[in-house]
């Protein structure tokens, strides 16, 4: 996978060649893994002559909000990947390359694009989701959906079925924590071995979620989820902590609604 990251990172700003994309929305950890792990997945199976395109896991976020991802930068640690390596998305002009007919975008972890990329639209060549459908399906663009706990679940489907070759050790690390965070559940799922003591620690590690030091501010924005009606944007944010951790310590007691003009 560092040879991918690594050319995909030199290449994102002064791409001439086609790219395929592969973005996530939230950049959770199992968007972040979904979309890591599908962009290898093209990267090792394309078919086409080498340098004809350029496969580049894009994480929807600015780089300077990543460090809010405690449990997904523990994950990457822990699995060697350099956060330096990563592409975001004020590192790539996604519209300059759909402009150009130069991007062929795949969505993992969402089905829809956003309303301030609906102009990408044209360049949606797949989607892989287990949220809800919301996109009308088409021969242009093939919908993998299915509403299991894990986006990560299925693009692991996607490797076994059609390549189980390139699942190495760093690669099953990835998927195995995202499957076994959000379903509990990797008896359907051969991870070359990685079920042992040693791992199951490191899990229990990195899904526990470290927002030790974190500002208010930062751990509300650290997984929050807006939703959208009308001329208001409610947000809400998803805290993790002890069940025995009195909630009015934290100060959290806020719902942040913002007014859309």
């Amino acid at each position: 996978m560092e040879e991918l990251l690594v050319t995909s990172r030199a290449a994102a700003k002064v791409c001439q060649h086609k790219a395929e994309c592969v973005c996530v929305e939230s950049c959770d950890l199992d968007s972040v893994v979904s979309s890591l792990a599908m962009a290898y997945f093209l990267f090792r199976t394309s078919s086409g002559p080498p340098g004809c395109s350029l496969v580049l896991p894009v994480l929807n976020i600015p780089r300077s909000q990543f460090h809010l991802r405690a449990d997904v930068l523990l994950l990457l640690r822990e699995a060697s990947i350099a956060t330096e390596t990563l592409v975001f998305r004020d590192e790539v002009d996604l519209a300059h390359l759909h402009g150009n007919r130069r991007l062929a975008l795949t969505l993992v972890d969402h089905n829809i694009l956003p309303s301030t990329d609906r102009d990408l639209e044209g360049a949606v060549v797949e989607v892989i989701d287990h949220h809800q459908l919301q996109r009308t399906t088409s021969f242009a663009c093939p919908v993998t959906m299915e509403m299991v706990l894990s986006c990560a679940t299925l693009v692991t489907e996607r490797i076994l079925s059609r390549a189980p070759e390139i699942l190495d050790q760093q690669l099953a690390l990835l998927l195995y924590v995202s499957v076994i965070k959000f379903t509990c559940d990797v008896a359907a799922a051969d991870f070359n071995g990685l079920e042992n003591d040693v791992l199951l620690i490191n899990v229990d590690v990195i899904v526990c979620v470290c927002v030790s030091g974190f500002t208010t501010e930062q751990i509300l924005l650290n997984n929050m989820k807006t939703v959208a009606g009308g001329n208001l944007k409610v947000a809400v944010s998803i805290v993790y902590m002890s069940l025995d951790v009195n909630i009015n310590s934290l100060n959290l007691n806020h719902l942040y609604i913002f007014q859309t003009f």
